[in-house]
């Protein structure tokens, strides 16, 4: 089951481009206690280590306040959400991979 359903899944990205701060901030506050399990849970089985899951949900989840206004729900919010937590697992187990693991 989808985290959220459609309309309140529009609702929130309406709400996520809002010009008021606030609005904005509230929005990602939503989707980051909605998802923040799932998102770990991915990290986990894609660096398979604790501390490198962490890293990646942290990286992920910066990215997502930074782009949510340019979420333009192609897809849905969730699966735009995942896509970004691969990207930044893989990108945290390539710096471990090779010895790297400080933020760039």
């Amino acid at each position: 089951m989808p985290p959220f359903h459609p309309q309140a899944e529009l609702a929130l990205c309406n709400q996520a481009r809002s010009s008021s701060r606030a609005e904005r901030e509230a929005a990602f506050e939503r989707i980051f206690r909605e998802l923040r399990a799932q998102v770990f849970a991915l990290c986990l089985h894609l660096t398979g280590a604790r501390a490198e899951a962490e890293d990646a949900v942290q990286d992920c989840f910066l990215s997502v306040y930074q782009a949510m206004g340019a979420f333009r729900g192609e897809a849905r919010l969730a699966t735009w959400v995942y896509r970004i937590a691969v990207r930044s697992a893989l990108s945290v187990k390539a710096r471990t991979v090779r010895g790297w693991r400080v933020h760039p």
